[in-house]
């Protein structure tokens, strides 16, 4: 988040998911970034900010954009409800607002928590849209003194505003966890790009359309050694066989590994492969096994649609876990399913 590249690179996120339906991709994407003096507000896109600055001023489209003049600061606003200002970039995460620079501190996290809360549609996978009576509410009004960000009772500061039919119409935000959980997908796609590998990339997550959710969740830290099961939720209308799932659990001891990469294959990172990679079921040779033998249970609910993947032996502290789990189907894109997660453990008395 603090290099000028990787707000380039989120913003090339942006554009290729707003350019998917388009034949003409690849020149789209390109003519955009190359467009002078255009940024883009973004954890999702978000349409709907006000913003201002010494040479413009308007509001966020549906991409996110905004104009903006090189050295000069733009401040962003929520109606008249000013949310923060940041240097004039080709791209604006949350965090660049309270210089976060690791995008995970309170202020952060709420704001991301407040804008997804606000989605009128519900789906920040296709952009944050504001309503008008998001907009408009957003004042002096209700908020006298402003929005903290910081603030301990920020859930209550905001319950009135968000319960506003037309503004959310809901009576709590969206938590913290589940904030967090997007930021992090956001960046992880963007480390995915960095390590020049495509949608194979890790840490960068793979969820397939039809994955609801999972436990651990993905890039979730201090997850207890004594963790003795896996939990892989797929929506009500995933039709692929669940029951044929294959399953690999990767570990490595935690530290900067980077241009990793899981395929049909295996698993690679910085010269350990499928051969030499450690994991939790590592014999005297350190020889990888595939987890889908003796070592681990796998239960299928077909009716909840749920995958639990359980194993008698313990995680190994201070470790990062890459879980893949896929189905090389012959019948169809639905049963062709792949996807991976990424979780660290810490010490046995972790939480």
């Amino acid at each position: 988040m603090k290099t000028l590249k990787k707000l380039f690179l989120l913003s090339w996120v942006v554009l290729l998911a707003a350019c998917i339906e388009s034949d003409d991709d690849e020149e789209a994407i390109k003519e955009a970034l190359e467009e002078e003096g255009v940024g883009y507000f973004i954890d999702s896109p978000v349409q709907g900010l006000a913003y201002s600055s010494p040479s413009h001023t308007g509001t966020t489209d549906a991409f996110g954009r905004f104009d903006y003049e090189e050295g000069e600061t733009v401040t962003f606003s929520l109606g008249t409800i000013t949310l923060g200002s940041s240097s004039a970039a080709k791209a604006i995460h949350v965090s660049d607002l309270f210089g976060d620079a690791d995008a995970n501190d309170i202020d952060t996290l709420n704001l991301a928590r407040l804008l997804l809360t606000l989605d009128s549609d519900g789906d920040p996978d296709n952009g944050i849209q504001l309503s008008t009576e998001a907009v408009t509410e957003a004042n002096s009004t209700n908020f006298p003194n402003g929005i903290d960000f910081t603030s301990a009772s920020f859930a209550t500061d905001v319950a009135n505003y968000i319960a506003i039919e037309g503004v959310a119409g809901v009576a709590n935000l969206v938590s913290t966890a589940n904030a967090q959980d997007h930021i992090t997908y956001t960046l992880s796609e963007v480390e995915g790009l960095l390590s020049n590998c495509g949608n194979e990339c890790v840490p960068r997550a793979a969820f397939n359309e039809f994955v609801e959710n999972v436990s651990p969740r993905h890039a979730q830290e201090g997850v207890s050694p004594n963790l003795a099961s896996i939990v892989l939720d797929m929506t009500a209308d995933y039709d692929g066989d669940i029951t044929n799932m294959f399953i690999e659990i990767h570990g490595m001891p935690e530290g900067n590994f980077e241009n990793c990469r899981i395929d049909w294959s295996g698993f690679t990172c910085n010269g350990y492969t499928t051969q030499t990679i450690y994991d939790f079921f590592q014999d005297a040779n350190n020889t990888m096994h595939i987890l889908n033998s003796e070592h681990v249970t796998r239960a299928f609910d077909t009716t909840e649609k749920t995958l639990t993947i359980t194993w008698s032996g313990s995680l190994r502290d201070n470790y990062i876990y890459t879980v893949h789990v896929f189905n090389d189907g012959e019948t169809g894109d639905e049963d062709d399913y792949k996807t991976w997660w990424q979780f660290t453990t810490g010490t046995n008395n972790a939480l």
